[in-house]
C-alpha cells in the first residue's frame, strides 16, 4: 500500500521550516518501507551511513524550506508500506523552525516518534467480533440502506458500499 502523507507546521513570525524523517522496523532499527518524493523542489531522499549501515531519510530540500506563507510550511510525500508483517514500525521525525536571522534566538526543534502497530483484519468481519457471518451482512445492508460509507466494508475498494459488498462478505462466509 502507498500511503501519501502530509507534514504540515505551523509557528508565529517563522520564514523557514525544515525536516528529515525515517521510518525503521523497531525490531531491529533498519529502513522499512520506501519513501518517495512528490514535489523535487521541496523534499529529497538522503542516504546516511549510520554505525556502518545505510539509512535513507526524506527531508526538505534548500527551497523547500522556504515558506509561500508567514508561520506556515507543508510538505506532501509517500510512503510505501511493506507487503508483509514486520511487526512496529516507527517514524522518528525531526523539524525546525527559524526566523531566519543567523542568530541563536528564535529558532525552535521538534521531535517526534510514530509507532504504526500491525491489525489482524478479519477480511468481512464488519462488526470486528472474529468471525465472518450473518451479523456482517446485517450491519453492511443497514449501512447501504442508510447512504453510509465506511472504508472497512468497501469489500472491493470500489469507494461506494452496495450489493457488490454483500456479495462479497456472502462468498466469504459460505467458502
Amino acid at each position: 500500500e502507498i500511503i501519501s502523507i502530509i507534514l504540515s507546521m505551523t509557528q508565529i513570525g517563522v520564514n523557514q521550516f525544515g525536516f528529515q524523517t525515517v521510518a525503521l522496523k523497531a525490531s531491529n532499527n533498519t529502513n522499512i518501507g520506501t519513501f518517495a518524493p512528490t514535489d523535487t523542489d521541496e523534499t529529497r531522499l538522503i542516504e546516511d551511513d549510520h554505525n556502518g549501515s545505510d539509512r535513507i531519510y526524506l527531508g526538505h530540500t534548500i527551497c523547500g524550506a522556504d515558506t509561500d506563507t508567514l508561520g506556515e510550511k507543508q510538505w506532501n510525500f509517500q510512503w510505501q508500506a511493506p507487503s508483509q508483517d514486520v511487526g512496529n514500525i516507527q517514524f522518528y521525525l525531526s523539524a525546525i523552525a527559524t526566523n531566519h536571522n543567523h542568530a541563536t534566538s528564535g529558532d525552535d526543534t521538534y521531535t517526534q516518534i510514530i509507532t504504526l502497530t500491525p491489525q489482524n483484519v478479519v477480511l468481512g468481519d464488519i462488526n470486528n467480533d472474529g468471525v465472518v457471518n450473518v451479523l456482517d451482512v446485517i450491519e453492511v445492508v443497514s449501512l447501504v440502506l442508510n447512504g453510509e460509507y465506511s472504508e472497512i466494508v468497501d469489500m472491493n475498494y470500489d469507494d461506494t458500499i452496495n450489493i457488490s459488498d454483500i456479495i462479497a462478505i456472502i462468498y466469504i462466509i459460505l467458502n
